[in-house]
């Protein structure tokens, strides 16, 4: 299995095979979760994995894939609740590291 790279929302593309991502759930159903990570949003499909509540900091590890209509959705792995992320710190961090690779 290939390794989930670290992204933010607005950097992930068709390319990526498993990502790992940290937002906030938005939006949720039965199947499906929305994540705002503050550059973007994204569908989760939550199908096989614990739900989590809604407003919950949580990191997302799974395979990326396009649908229909060339929309991304993350077929979620595992998901994780981070109750108390400073998303302007966990953003800058993302950043600083981004710059030295």
């Amino acid at each position: 299995m290939e390794p989930a790279t670290w992204k933010i929302i607005k950097d992930i593309n068709p390319g990526d095979k498993r990502v790992r991502v940290i937002g906030r759930i938005i939006e949720s159903d039965e199947n499906y979760i929305i994540i705002d990570d503050g550059t973007g949003v994204i569908l989760v499909d939550i199908s096989s994995v614990e739900r989590k509540n809604l407003l919950e900091y949580v990191l997302v590890t799974g395979a990326v894939h396009s649908t229909i209509d060339n929309k991304l959705i993350i077929e979620a792995e595992l998901i994780n609740s981070f109750k108390y992320l400073n998303f302007e710190i966990y953003h800058k961090t993302y950043n600083l590291v981004n710059k030295q690779r």
